[in-house]
């Protein structure tokens, strides 16, 4: 987006900030660089241990397609609204 002359002089320069004594001096870190750093301070779940919030969106899950699969086989038919033919 082009800058319009009445607001010419009115934008402050960024500040700058000294690089860190890890990054070199001029280069920004990548996204994928930066991800790689959070992912490696991160602990793997060990073997059975799991949100409990997964726990209850699977048991949901289950309990809600085994309903459906009960009214598919009994033959209940969905009606959505006041469709007129």
């Amino acid at each position: 987006m082009g800058q319009r002359s009445r607001k010419r002089g009115q934008r402050q320069k960024p500040v700058a900030t000294a690089p860190s004594p890890a990054q070199p001096a001029g280069r920004r870190r990548t996204s994928e660089e930066r991800n790689a750093a959070v992912r490696a301070t991160l602990a793997p779940y060990t073997r059975g241990e799991r949100p409990w919030v997964v726990s209850v969106g699977a048991v949901l899950a289950l309990l809600t397609g085994g309903v459906q699969l009960i009214l598919y086989l009994a033959g209940v038919k969905l009606s959505v609204g006041d469709t007129r033919p």
